[in-house]
């Protein structure tokens, strides 16, 4: 039997708090940074304790992969459940043909030499009103 070759998990680290309203935990927050050889991510998560639910349920979440070497995107997520709303949306960076590539096909110019990671993510959530209006992104 072969082994299938993975990534070289270089390093992982997992940071956890709770945001109290008045004293009383509200939310617990989960932030992962991993490190491979071809991908590095950055994952965060916020969910609304179970007795806070009845009030506002929260599950919302985001995540992040990145070249090791320049930091520049490969792929943006974010989940948003936020009571009976769900809207979960994805962007593909594709630095060879310079673009922002929607889940739904949809692409936008993309000029990595000339952005930061967060510009690069500023320029992918512009359009997210644009996509909302006409219903590009997928509702889970």
């Amino acid at each position: 039997m072969a082994w299938a070759a993975g990534p070289l998990v270089l390093t992982a680290r997992q940071n956890s708090y709770t945001v109290s309203w008045l004293g009383i935990p509200v939310v617990d927050v989960i932030v992962i940074w991993q490190e491979t050889d071809s991908v590095w991510t950055a994952e965060y998560r916020a969910t609304t304790r179970d007795w806070f639910n009845r009030i506002y349920a929260v599950d919302n979440s985001y995540r992040i992969e990145m070249q090791p070497v320049t930091l520049q995107p490969r792929k943006f997520e974010k989940l948003i459940a936020e009571n009976d709303n769900r809207v979960h949306f994805v962007t593909k960076f594709d630095p060879l043909s310079e673009k922002i590539i929607y889940a739904n096909g949809l692409e936008r110019p993309w000029r990595p030499a000339d952005m930061t990671l967060f510009s690069s993510l500023a320029r992918s959530e512009e359009h997210t009103s644009e996509l909302q209006s006409h219903s590009f992104i997928s509702y889970a």
